[in-house]
């Protein structure tokens, strides 16, 4: 016990709210089974690493996040920075649908610091979620400032872009 092993924040779970393949009715976990699994293996890596943030619940999009961040809390997960994904558009969406989603994202962070009181981590955007044309095109370069203007409104702690070029990603 004791050890740092070079490693300050880690987040359990990649995206509890969809499967592999990325498709959100078939969830890795429902909120509660994530809030368990959270609980068992936070304490477990807190044993090892005392100084080791842990953060949650690193779900594919903001809307997924009041359900599973309350569930993580109504079960005594006390994350230590919030942690979630902005995925939030779908590839057949209109624009617009996608600029109203990148703007309301502040709000979801305000809602989630309404939640708990840490900070609020985006650990990857994008305008699609998936390795399309669409992220790399004139939208998405429209998409990406809209969304981080929203998200700088509220002082979001870290906001990560994320981008696969693979094809077979």
């Amino acid at each position: 016990a004791g050890r740092t092993l070079g490693i300050a924040r880690w987040e359990p779970w990649d995206e509890p709210d969809i499967t592999d393949a990325g498709e959100s009715d078939l969830a890795a976990f429902s909120p509660a089974e994530y809030a368990q699994f959270f609980l068992v293996v936070s304490s477990a890596l807190r044993a090892v690493v005392p100084s080791l943030q842990v953060g949650g619940p690193s779900v594919s999009n903001a809307a997924a996040l009041p359900s599973y961040l309350g569930a993580l809390l109504d079960a005594g997960g006390t994350p230590d920075y919030i942690a979630f994904h902005a995925y939030e558009v779908d590839r057949d969406e209109s624009d617009e649908a996608g600029f109203q989603s990148a703007e309301a994202l502040g709000p979801a962070v305000e809602a989630a610091r309404a939640m708990l009181d840490v900070p609020v981590v985006v650990g990857e955007i994008n305008a699609d979620g998936e390795a399309e044309p669409r992220n790399r095109d004139a939208y998405s370069l429209a998409f990406l400032p809209v969304a981080d203007l929203a998200l700088v409104r509220v002082a979001a702690d870290s906001v990560v872009r994320w981008e696969a070029l693979e094809e077979d990603f």
